[in-house]
């Protein structure tokens, strides 16, 4: 099951609304619109990161959307830059999850957050724009690649 989310993970555009225009990310391609707005905001890291559907599970709406809530007012607290947008899948039946692109922040943070609301991974880069998928359902030693796991 856990093998089928990644490829699932894999097969989703991670969509933001920024001041550049929208970004549309997968995994494993680079962004160049990315790559241009972490400069204007002389950042080196990013993530993208939702509170909706914890562990992949279909949660209520209004469930989905007071956990986001919750989600952007710690990475407001902890005055981290970030912008709303929707991850979808290329799988119609999977609902689209809002979801924010957050600068600056280090992955084991993100790893945090995401683990703190029940997700089982984040997408992640750096300056250079390119999009991995990160487990972060374990606390304990190096972040997993989703290759790893089977994906």
């Amino acid at each position: 099951m856990i093998a089928e989310l990644f490829v699932a993970y894999h097969r989703t555009t991670y969509s933001a609304e920024t001041p550049l225009g929208p970004i549309e990310l997968r995994v494993e391609k680079p962004n160049g619109v990315l790559v241009q707005l972490l400069k204007q905001y002389r950042a080196t890291t990013w993530a993208y990161v939702t509170a909706f559907n914890p562990g992949s599970q279909t949660l209520a709406k209004d469930e989905n959307r007071r956990r986001q809530h919750q989600l952007e007012d710690s990475l407001r607290r902890e005055e981290l830059p970030f912008f709303r947008g929707a991850g979808v899948g290329d799988d119609p039946q999977w609902p689209p999850e809002e979801s924010v692109l957050v600068l600056n922040i280090t992955r084991s943070r993100a790893c945090e957050l995401a683990r703190e609301f029940g997700q089982n991974a984040i997408l992640a880069g750096s300056d250079d724009g390119m999009a991995e998928i990160i487990d972060c359902r374990s606390s304990a030693g190096p972040l997993a690649r989703a290759e790893q796991v089977g994906s």
